[in-house]
């Protein structure tokens, strides 16, 4: 999903071009993982070990995993928008077969994102789910949310363990995951037209927000590709769903 209006209003930032939604990766589903992995390439689960070919070449990284590059088929109903992608194990460093739905369904509200995961295969499917909406912020803005830790990173943006939340200086550049409290797992972001809370898939989010801009993103994760957050697995046959709730108040 590119971009949301709700009475005239932008809530999700249109990139002006295909060219920089896809640098941004904005609105896009973002599986097997949605950060830059462990030492920048390293897909681990349980004794084995993928290295995953670098796509951000600066940091030496994997970030964004496999679906932000694939196109999904659609299929409209009274129900909303589903887009699906069935992958078939092909690459060696993922040999995973599995089928992903996602499902978008406006309300009175807002929207809710579903996300189904399947696993195709024969044996486990390690994995982490993250979505990556842009919002529009007019002036200054604030967040609000029980955030108790986040992770640290090195000099090449990747992830080396959890700490205790530091805090978010709205007026610089934000690029951090925090976690929220367990038992509340929203956040809410304002600024002088709107209020937008988050209830996202789990109680991880990546905040982005360049230095200068007008967008803010808050990213709902499962996990980030660490192992202070184990992946989410699915036995051979086996099929979850998760949930992204965004509800919206205009000011």
């Amino acid at each position: 999903m590119l971009a949301l209006k709700l009475d005239s209003k932008t809530i999700i930032s249109e990139f002006s071009s295909v060219v920089e939604a896809d640098r941004w990766k904005t609105g896009y589903v973002l599986f097997p993982f949605p950060s830059r992995l462990y030492k920048g390439d390293s897909f681990q689960y349980e004794t084995v070990e993928w290295r995953w070919p670098h796509n951000d070449l600066s940091s030496k990284s994997a970030i964004h995993g496999l679906s932000a590059y694939q196109e999904f088929s659609l299929e409209t109903s009274d129900q909303g928008i589903t887009c699906i992608w069935e992958y078939d194990g092909g690459l060696a460093y993922y040999p995973f077969p599995c089928r992903l739905i996602i499902q978008y369904r406006l309300n009175a509200a807002g929207l809710e994102q579903h996300i189904s995961v399947m696993n195709l295969g024969s044996s486990v499917l390690p994995f982490h789910l993250g979505w990556h909406p842009y919002f529009t912020m007019n002036g200054a803005w604030f967040i609000d949310g029980v955030l108790q830790s986040e992770f640290q990173y090195d000099w090449d943006k990747k992830p080396v363990g959890v700490t205790d939340f530091t805090g978010i200086d709205t007026k610089d550049k934000v690029d951090k995951a925090v976690k929220t409290h367990d038992a509340i797992r929203s956040i809410t972001i304002e600024d002088q037209e709107k209020r937008v809370t988050m209830k996202g898939m789990g109680s991880w989010y990546q905040i982005f927000h360049p230095l200068r801009s007008r967008f803010l993103a808050i990213e709902p994760l499962s996990g980030v590709g660490h192992p202070d957050t184990p992946w989410e697995t699915l036995r051979p046959k086996e099929e979850r769903s998760y949930q992204n709730i965004l509800s919206v108040d205009l000011l």
